[in-house]
């Protein structure tokens, strides 16, 4: 099974060129279909695909309306991905499915297994939660009981997984899907975050301050090997 998971995230306004991007997606999908056995591709859509029309949360043959250049570039890319299900190869056929998923939450972990730093991509919200958290103060939400979609990353990758995984004759081949949580509020993940990171040092801060450590560890062993030759 091949995943498909390039992608260039783009703002409202940003125009990127994703010509390059398509290109290449294009060419994987060719050389799927020269492979000599059964192939399979699980294309990373997004939920952007749809914008924000009402009737929330939304089923997969819901109205698509993307509002902004990513939304519109990638459901153009799925449609033109999707069009190549149940092409041949030279012994077999391409199956390909595609997952639609919201905001998708990373977090770095320390040695010891805890949080220390958030990732995100796409949702400057819980960075900037993070970061004014981490200054004692909590982040002011507008409409902060609207409900909204955040995925683990590592569940999403399980889900890619599942999907990847199935039988050749599975129904779910030439379609594309949504991931769906148990939808939250901002002011919930904002809360999270403001329990998570009050008043501890940002990563920059913790390693300038391994750097001054390991600078004094360095300079008390200069000094013990100074006053012992001496």
């Amino acid at each position: 099974t091949t995943y498909d998971l390039a992608t260039i995230q783009t703002s409202a306004t940003d125009g990127s060129n994703r010509s390059g991007l398509v290109t290449g997606k294009q060419a994987i999908v060719e050389a799927l279909c020269e492979t000599q056995a059964e192939a399979k591709l699980v294309y990373m859509s997004t939920a952007e695909v749809y914008g924000a029309p009402e009737g929330a949360p939304y089923c997969e043959d819901h109205i698509k309306a993307p509002i902004n250049v990513y939304g519109r570039h990638k459901h153009d890319e799925e449609k033109a991905i999707l069009a190549y299900h149940g092409r041949e190869t030279v012994k077999g056929n391409l199956s390909i499915v595609a997952l639609r998923t919201w905001t998708i939450s990373m977090v770095n972990h320390d040695e010891g297994g805890r949080v220390c730093a958030t990732r995100n991509y796409n949702d400057p919200m819980i960075s900037v939660a993070e970061k004014l958290a981490r200054r004692g103060l909590r982040l002011p939400i507008p409409g902060p009981d609207l409900l909204a979609q955040f995925h683990r990353s590592e569940e999403v990758a399980e889900v890619l997984l599942a999907l990847g995984e199935q039988d050749e004759g599975s129904a779910s081949w030439g379609h594309a899907f949504n991931c769906v949580g148990q939808p939250t509020t901002h002011s919930k993940m904002r809360d999270i975050c403001y329990e998570v990171f009050e008043g501890t040092p940002s990563q920059g801060a913790l390693s300038a301050i391994a750097r001054a450590a390991e600078a004094c560890v360095a300079m008390a062993i200069g000094i013990s090997a100074h006053a012992a030759h001496n």
